[in-house]
């Protein structure tokens, strides 16, 4: 073959291949191209507000007995005999012993420390504590007084709390939201425009419970009826909503 007809038949080729590479390659016109349309939301932002007020149902009591001797075996025994008197006694007051629990027993070492000699051991501490729970009626100062003569010398903490507190906090939370859309509507109307949905809720709060802690400075005899009283506890919720419109 002469050059002249290898020139021609290089350029044929060329072409070919050029033609090949622009059928596989999509025009830039067969792309679609759409302007991206954004509009800010117009938003009414409040805050609604709850409160609720709740009588205690149930009364949570944490009591023991602290005792110390010269050995862990004396301190010990001594503990053992008071809490079961201090046991007999919730017992005979109509407390179930299924309702008693042991929240917490200790035994620690006691030592005397003196300017320029060495820790001296003194005796044992042995301390256990008990903690049941009875209707928020009940008279617990008579119940504390009773205790304390059965030999319960500490007395920990006595709590007031509802049983099914998670209701109350919805029903807070829920009045929380109705006050927020109460607000919103009075802003819209004030506005002259319409609410038309929801953008974001967040909400804050919870519930606070009444307690009282006692500790037991006096001897048996000395007590008398120690009145108690339940109080209320408040729950209160707090929610931000923005409202489109």
């Amino acid at each position: 073959m002469k050059t002249k007809d290898w020139v021609i038949l290089f350029a044929a080729l060329v072409i070919a291949a050029s033609g090949m590479f622009m059928a596989v390659r999509p025009r830039e016109s067969q792309i679609p191209v759409t302007a991206a349309e954004t509009k800010d939301q117009q938003v009414i932002a409040v805050n609604g507000e709850a409160i609720l007020t709740v009588k205690p149902d149930t009364v949570t009591i944490s009591i023991g007995v602290t005792t110390q001797a010269a050995s862990a075996q004396a301190s010990m025994a001594a503990n053992a005999s008071r809490m079961n008197s201090l046991i007999s006694t919730l017992t005979a007051a109509g407390i179930k012993n299924e309702e008693m629990r042991t929240l917490r027993f200790n035994v620690r070492p006691d030592y005397e420390y003196k300017t320029g000699a060495a820790a001296r051991l003194v005796g044992f501490t042995t301390s256990n504590t008990l903690q049941f729970s009875v209707p928020a009626t009940t008279n617990v100062g008579q119940i504390l007084d009773k205790a304390a003569a059965a030999g319960a010398n500490v007395i920990e903490s006595v709590t007031y709390q509802v049983k099914d507190l998670q209701k109350y906090r919805d029903e807070a939370l829920a009045k929380a939201m109705a006050d927020a859309k109460r607000r919103a509507d009075v802003l819209a109307k004030s506005a002259g425009v319409t609410i038309k949905g929801i953008k974001s809720v967040s909400e804050s709060g919870g519930g606070t419970i009444r307690s009282t802690e006692f500790s037991m400075a006096r001897s048996a005899k000395a007590i008398e009826d120690t009145p108690l009283l339940a109080g209320e506890m408040t729950i209160q919720f707090s929610v931000r909503v923005e409202y489109t419109f």
